[in-house]
C-alpha cells in the first residue's frame, strides 16, 4: 500500500504512513471477516476514497442529518451520546449499551417494538446508529460501527459528534 500511495498519492502517503499501526487497524477492518469480507476495497486506489473518514486531513464534517430525523433532535442525540459514549467491552455489549441509550431518549429499541406502536417513538436504534455512522464516516454505509470506532478512537469520535452536533444547530 504505501508504495502505491508514494507514486500515485503523495499527501495520502504522508498521512497513511505516519502512524503505520494505526493505518494497518484501518486495512484490517475490511479483512476482519474472513468468510465475507468488504468489497468496497478491491484495489490500493480504492483505500482513500472508502476509508478517508479514518484520517482527519481528508474528513469533512458532516452538515445535515439523516432525513426521518429532525436536525434538533439528532443534535440532541449526538451531544448526549457523546456525554456518556465510551469504548470497551466487545461490539455485542456495545449494541446493548446503544439499545438502552436509545431507548431512554424515545427509540425503540428494536423494529418489532416500533411496529406495535410506531408514535411512541421517534424512530428505532437503527436510526440512532444511522446518525452516529454518519456523524463519524460521513457515511450510511461503513464497516461495522463498533470496529470503526475502536480504531478512530473515544476521543476523536466524539469530536465528530459534537462537530456534526453544532453543524445542525447553525
Amino acid at each position: 500500500m504505501a508504495t502505491w500511495t508514494k507514486k500515485y498519492d503523495t499527501h495520502f502517503h504522508e498521512v497513511f504512513t505516519a502512524n503505520e499501526s494505526y493505518s494497518k487497524r484501518v486495512i484490517d477492518i475490511a479483512y476482519k471477516n474472513k468468510e465475507k469480507p468488504r468489497k468496497d476495497m478491491a484495489v490500493w486506489s480504492d483505500v482513500k476514497s472508502t476509508y478517508s473518514y479514518f484520517y482527519d486531513d481528508f474528513f469533512n464534517v458532516v452538515l445535515d442529518c439523516p432525513e426521518n430525523l429532525d436536525k434538533n433532535i439528532a443534535a440532541d442525540i449526538l451531544k448526549k451520546y457523546s456525554d456518556i459514549y465510551t469504548v470497551g467491552g466487545d461490539s455485542k455489549a456495545w449494541f446493548e449499551r446503544l439499545k438502552e441509550f436509545a431507548k431512554s431518549i424515545g427509540f425503540a429499541s428494536t423494529k418489532a417494538e416500533y411496529k406495535k406502536n410506531p408514535s411512541a417513538f421517534y424512530g428505532t436504534v437503527a436510526d440512532v446508529a444511522t446518525l452516529l455512522r454518519y456523524a463519524t464516516t460521513g457515511q450510511y454505509s461503513a464497516p461495522d460501527l463498533y470496529d470503526v470506532f475502536c480504531v478512530i478512537g473515544e476521543q476523536r469520535v466524539k469530536e465528530r459528534f459534537l462537530k456534526m452536533a453544532a453543524s445542525l444547530l447553525d
